[in-house]
């Protein structure tokens, strides 16, 4: 290296000013990025009406209702940037008619405080059952032009649900479970959606069981290690003149390339575990 730099003083001279633009840019592009969400539903099945030969009859009720299918529906949804959110809103969503959204427990994971709806959102619901209300009280809920903006809001109510989050902090959950009916032969599907400037908003992939080493799955170790193996060949063929002792710390990197990837994967989340918070 010293001989390449007396040869090439301009790298010596030109070399510190690029590396500190490329940082540089990297450190403003990771400032400047827009904020991220990443959610997660889960649905788990509580019970199912039903009438076998066998079995005989079995009935799901819910408050005094028989039902055909419930489940528990669990949403996850995490502030993955660098950023701390502030009057945070967004909506959860049906997928399909076949579901309804009944009672609902929410909180943001650390605390025990609900967060609230939005006020649009209350305010149109309020309205919706002081207008049943008076339909009913006056005998003409039964009316078709009636009957239909009843069903109108009962389809709104129980398929979408309006949220306000005053702080949302970097790395913190907000999380939220439905009592969820479904219709025979149907199963839960609910999306999110965002509606604060510049946050974005994505679904966690869905993934199958995967191995782990030391805790971290091991397609993540995997590629952290072949993109670390790359910058031990460069050092290795820079700095090592024995050709043989190349060869083998390159072999022996390579074959355990998870290892080391492993390590730098727990050290990351433990950095960005204290940056965070």
């Amino acid at each position: 290296m010293q001989e390449l730099l007396e040869t090439y003083p301009i790298i010596g001279q030109v070399g510190p000013w690029i590396g500190g633009a490329i940082g540089g840019s990297l450190l403003l592009l990771l400032r400047n990025r827009r904020p991220l969400l990443r959610y997660d539903v889960s649905h788990q099945q509580i019970g199912m009406t039903a009438e076998d030969e066998i079995h005989g009859k079995v009935e799901v009720t819910y408050r005094g209702n028989v039902v055909h299918n419930l489940y528990l529906s669990q949403i996850a949804l995490t502030n993955s940037s660098f950023k701390d959110l502030e009057d945070l809103e967004f909506k959860t969503y049906r997928g399909h008619d076949n579901i309804e959204l009944l009672t609902e427990k929410t909180h943001i994971d650390g605390t025990i405080d609900p967060i609230e709806l939005t006020e649009d959102y209350f305010d149109r619901i309020v309205a919706n059952s002081e207008y049943e209300s008076e339909v009913i009280e006056a005998g003409t809920a039964e009316e078709p032009e009636i009957q239909q903006r009843l069903q109108a809001d009962y389809r709104f109510r129980h398929g979408q649900r309006w949220y306000k989050v005053p702080v949302l902090n970097r790395g913190q959950t907000v999380k939220i479970t439905y009592v969820v009916r479904a219709a025979p032969n149907s199963s839960p599907v609910i999306y999110l959606s965002c509606q604060s400037k510049g946050v974005r908003i994505k679904e966690k992939p869905y993934r199958h069981a995967v191995t782990h080493l030391w805790g971290v799955p091991i397609f993540q170790a995997a590629w952290t290690g072949i993109f670390t193996a790359f910058v031990v060949y460069g050092l290795v063929v820079w700095q090592i003149t024995s050709l043989w002792i190349a060869a083998l710390i390159c072999t022996v990197f390579g074959v355990l390339a998870n290892v080391p990837g492993a390590i730098l994967v727990r050290i990351y989340t433990w950095l960005r575990s204290k940056l965070i918070g």
